[in-house]
């Protein structure tokens, strides 16, 4: 990876988040307990998949469940495919369904080139950070509605400042740079 421009590098990977995700501390006076409620009820899954780049937004999917190969190639073909630029380099973990021919197929097709991180590596891939900044803004909203909480989560992708990204990216590369 250090061979190839950051400008080239296009990191996806995926993650969940639930309904009545809320904070697990706060802040109160001293001597004071700080309140919150937590629903009991059973709590809907909501799949994350995104790509970042440099320079650009977040592309992100979210639905309703969880990922499976179906989900991850609709993502491909209709979020990722269309963002990709020849000599772009996509890089994923080594998850089965990010290993299926039709997903390489469909990044090859567009001028792209697959490559797989080494396993259990998410230090490597910059888009955690992402995942992690959405998690902890969602559990700020405290949402418990399936609708609700996927707007959310569009709202709060498109507030992602392209510095943010570069960050992220610059946390990553250097922590190949040390490894």
């Amino acid at each position: 990876m250090r061979a190839v421009r950051e400008q080239r590098l296009v990191f996806i990977d995926e993650s969940f988040c639930k309904t009545g995700m809320c904070r697990e501390f706060g802040w109160g006076l001293r001597g004071e307990r700080v309140r919150g409620v937590r629903p009991f009820r059973s709590w809907k899954t909501v799949a994350l998949i995104g790509a970042i780049r440099l320079g650009a937004k977040p592309k992100l999917m979210t639905y309703p469940g969880s990922v499976n190969g179906d989900v991850f190639v609709q993502f491909v073909r209709a979020r990722l495919v269309p963002w990709l630029r020849r000599g772009d380099v996509v890089v994923m973990d080594n998850l089965n369904i990010h290993k299926m021919l039709v997903v390489r197929s469909a990044i090859e097709a567009a001028g792209a080139t697959p490559v797989y991180l080494p396993t259990y590596s998410p230090e490597l891939n910059p888009i955690e950070l992402l995942w992690a900044d959405l998690k902890r803004d969602l559990r700020t909203l405290a949402i418990n509605d399936e609708v609700q909480l996927r707007r959310a989560v569009r709202r709060l992708q498109r507030r992602v400042p392209t510095r943010k990204v570069a960050a992220w990216f610059g946390h990553a590369l250097a922590h190949s740079r040390i490894n």
